[in-house]
Order: C-alpha cells, then structure tokens, then sequence
C-alpha cells in the first residue's frame, strides 16, 4: 500500500513550504549580515559536517570567544572585539553571520543559547 494520491499532494505542499521558508531565511540572514570589518557579539553558523571542536577552533582563531551553542547544534554565540572578526570568522568556515539582537526575532526561542539556560537552572535549583 502507497501513499494515497490525497496525501501525496498534502505532502508536496508541505515540502513546497518548507523548502520556501528555508530559501527565505537563507537569503533574508545573508542580507543582514554584518560587514567583514565588523566585531562584537555575532551568531555564527557553521556547516553542518564542522564537528563542535572544529568550531570553537575557528572561533578561537578568528580571536573570538564563544557564550555557547545554540539548540540548534550549527550556531554559537560568540563575541570578537578586534576590528575584522566578522570575515575571519567567514574565513575559518563560519556560513552565517548575523548581530544577535537579530536572533530572537529570526528564532524565537529556539535562539537561546545552551550557555545561558545552564546558568538560569544552576539559579534555580
């Protein structure tokens, strides 16, 4: 037994939806993103066959510091001061770069790093 012509159709939208929103967010991040010469607190977006070590590497040598990773295992929250951290954060393999007061609006909640939902349960218990 397939799957019925009614749920096939149903399916298809639903992929159609999906593969727009994803389309969407691609481009609308990579017109928001900041300049190479920019520095300070960014979401970056490694690809996803970068493991977690490679990551904070990158990070480490584009001379930033990471707050934590998000839900989302391919973003971390990281700062960088010095003048550039932007683009070389692009060169070590960063995808997506975006000012993180931009997170929320995008992600919503699923924007919260793991960093900071660490600190609020040890507040909490």
């Amino acid at each position: 037994m397939g799957i019925r012509r009614e749920h096939r159709l149903a399916l298809a939208i639903a992929m159609a939806v999906v593969a727009v929103w994803l389309l969407t967010m691609m481009v609308a991040l990579r017109s928001l993103a900041p300049p190479s010469a920019a520095s300070g607190r960014l979401l970056a977006i490694f690809p996803p066959a970068v493991s977690e070590v490679r990551a904070l590497q990158a990070i480490a040598a584009a001379g930033g510091l990471t707050f934590g990773q998000t839900w989302f295992r391919l973003g971390w929250d990281v700062r960088g001061e010095e003048p550039g951290f932007a683009g070389r954060l692009r060169e070590n393999g960063a995808w997506v770069l975006t000012d993180l007061p931009l997170l929320p609006v995008l992600a919503g909640c699923s924007g919260a790093t793991v960093a900071r939902d660490t600190v609020k349960q040890r507040w909490i218990n």
